[in-house]
């Protein structure tokens, strides 16, 4: 099975995360920052999509911008696929669950 293409990865993913209620999500669209932005249960999440292919990694520009969300306490992260995103959503909702959440 040949690699996803970056487009492809994104086209699965949009699918995958109009499925999960009470998140939302948009494209930012600007050099630098993540492909799509969340909110979900309160937190904020930078995603940067990349191709299946290894090669394929973020820019220098895009490595900052996600830095710089790390260091404001956002989730920040490169996925490849659909997998990448599902356990990161199923780790929220068990963090949710435990701890019921944020204070606010």
């Amino acid at each position: 099975m040949q690699p996803r293409s970056e487009g492809l990865v994104e086209q699965r993913l949009l699918r995958y995360l109009k499925t999960i209620p009470g998140l939302t999500q948009f494209k930012m669209g600007r050099d630098g920052w993540p492909d799509r932005i969340l909110c979900y249960r309160g937190l904020f999440i930078g995603i940067e999509i990349k191709s299946e292919r290894t090669n394929h990694k973020p820019t220098v520009r895009q490595k900052q911008r996600l830095r710089q969300l790390h260091d404001s306490h956002a989730l920040v992260g490169v996925v490849r696929s659909n997998d990448e995103v599902q356990a990161l959503i199923a780790q929220i909702d068990d963090w949710h669950s435990r701890t019921g959440g944020l204070p606010w």
